[in-house]
């Protein structure tokens, strides 16, 4: 693997795919953190 060398249009699409999905997933987590929260207070 030379140095500097261009990261392929495959490896980008990966990493922003994967940074994606990562992104999402930290999203729903928050989401669903809400959610149980509220459900809690609603219960109370």
């Amino acid at each position: 693997m030379g140095q500097g060398m261009p990261l392929g249009l495959l490896d980008v699409f990966k990493f922003h795919t994967i940074h994606a999905f990562i992104g999402m997933k930290k999203k729903v987590d928050r989401f669903l953190g809400l959610m149980k929260a509220f459900h809690i207070e609603e219960s109370l």
